[in-house]
């Protein structure tokens, strides 16, 4: 770009007039397609647009900034496949496209870090649109033989939990096992099976009828052994839910078949600073139900958790309750449902409940006002209850059951609405189990054979259908990268998306 005028050529270029902050300023109203437009003009134009501000900025509106810290895809390496891509392009991130100080290409600067995690942050989103990922199968011999009631994954290990009171890690790149631990060595009590399992910042969390175990995940190093106060009888509690929030352990309970409900509590252990110091005790509370209604005091059930919010139900209830896992005190009672409340979902701002009546009704954390009802009825049927629904900042997802319907058990529909109510998709289904990440819905179908399906909470879209031989397991677990399923026989078949 440029004028000449005599023998002396004037530059229309503004890079060579405006200082970079200004530049700066202007380009962070373009989009990702008009940066990359201006990239190829010059290197000049190349060099000012790569910079960290503009691509971290880039980063955090589509949610990535997280590939760049928690997940950093620029260290985190693919599973080696030993199978075929599931289509013609393969799933692998081409690292010649980041220029690095290494390249011999003169007056052009290394892509910048945020840039780079950008780059590979857009190619993994376009992995999992187009359905392109490898197919990597482990053979766990271990897993054949027992009953797996939980497992989980935080991308690097494989940890299962077993009925007759076994944790088990392996690694999920040779699929060689790590440790096992044995729940029962640690407590006087019998074996103890293990029902619900978390891994988090490489923390493991393996809950079972009479405490909590915490180990280091990449090794299986036990940490702590939480167990319940003296004056609770948590031996005849079997744990139902397990999360971990912040610094807190939230798990909540049923009673064994058979004994008289008295009103179980949920119980929170902060575990701040106990974990690296494995003799300095857990603070321990309850979520108290004294303040309730005498008639509500039975199981009570956690639907989720979200920062140091908590909501819960009791059975056959219509109202259900929000906790502050801070004071351990409830924070309102929440009614307005006609039927019995079966599933709850919330952020911090949000909450969504559905009932055995097929509806979902948004309220707030500041007031017990509904805000808005959501419902679906099918022509052929009058009475649905819904399962599970969950939401993020652009779309709502719910699974819907037909209570009087004697045929499949766990038929029924998945409906996907906007986050202002607009229906979007509706399927015919069945649900064996689920999992959500992002904005990414995982199910696990209830079929002779093991099939899955992956679909956007935000669109209703679904972006894959994928039957596998062999007889399905209930346990699922998925993250930014991979889905990992686990098989009857004991293999695990990880569909790897990087």
């Amino acid at each position: 770009m440029g004028q000449t005028t005599g023998k002396k050529s004037i530059s229309l270029d503004p890079v060579d007039y405006l200082p970079n902050d200004m530049l700066w300023k202007i380009f962070g109203f373009l989009s990702v397609e008009d940066l990359c437009h201006l990239a190829v003009c010059s290197k000049a134009w190349r060099n000012v647009t790569n910079t960290n501000i503009l691509w971290l900025h880039n980063c955090k509106l589509r949610d990535w900034e997280r590939f760049g810290t928690e997940v950093d895809l620029r260290k985190d390496k693919p599973i080696h496949s030993t199978e075929t891509i599931n289509s013609g392009a393969s799933p692998t991130f081409q690292v010649d496209l980041v220029i690095t100080g290494d390249c011999n290409l003169k007056d052009l600067a290394p892509t910048c870090e945020w840039k780079e995690v950008y780059m590979r942050a857009w190619h993994l989103d376009r992995n999992w649109s187009e359905g392109r990922y490898w197919v990597h199968r482990l053979a766990l011999p271990e897993l054949s033989a027992v009953k797996t009631n939980c497992v989980s994954s935080d991308g690097r290990t494989f940890v299962a939990g077993e009925e007759l009171g076994f944790v088990r890690l392996w690694d999920l790149n040779s699929g060689s096992l790590l440790r096992k631990i044995q729940t029962s060595g640690l407590i006087t009590s019998p074996y103890q099976g293990v029902r619900k399992m978390v891994l988090k910042n490489n923390i493991g969390f393996a809950a079972f009828m009479g405490g909590v175990l915490v180990f280091e995940a990449s090794t299986g190093k036990v940490l702590k052994l939480i167990r319940p106060g003296h004056d609770n009888d948590f031996d005849r509690y079997t744990p139902s839910g397990l999360y971990m929030e912040e610094d807190k352990v939230i798990v909540s309970y049923s009673l064994q078949s058979g004994r008289e409900s008295e009103g179980v509590p949920v119980h929170i252990w902060d575990i701040s600073g106990s974990v690296e110091r494995g003799d300095v005790a857990c603070t321990e509370t309850k979520l108290c139900t004294d303040s309730l209604n005498v008639s509500m005091r039975r199981e009570m059930e956690c639907f989720a958790c979200q920062g140091h919010w908590v909501i819960t139900s009791f059975e056959d209830e219509t109202a259900f309750i929000l906790w502050d896992t801070r004071t351990s005190q409830h924070v309102r009672i929440y009614k307005g449902h006609s039927a019995e409340v079966r599933c709850g979902h919330l952020d911090e701002d949000t909450i969504m409940t559905g009932d055995s009546d097929g509806e979902i009704k948004v309220w707030t954390t500041d007031s017990d006002f509904c805000l808005k009802t959501l419902s679906t009825k099918h022509p052929e049927y009058s009475n649905f209850t819904c399962k599970f629904l969950l939401f993020n900042d652009k779309g709502i997802a719910a699974f819907f059951k037909p209570r009087r319907w004697a045929c499949e058990e766990n038929f029924g529909f998945l409906v996907f609405w906007s986050r202002d109510g607009t229906p979007l998709n509706k399927y015919g289904s069945t649900v064996k189990d689920y999992k959500v990440h992002g904005d990414r819905l995982v199910i696990l179908h209830a079929l002779d054979n093991l099939q899955v399906s992956v679909l956007e909470v935000s669109t209703g879209k679904c972006l894959l259908i994928r039957e596998f031989d062999g007889k399905r397991d209930n346990t699922l677990h998925m993250d930014d990268t991979k889905i990992v399923l686990k098989f009857e026989d004991g293999d695990v078949v990880i569909l790897q998306y990087w």
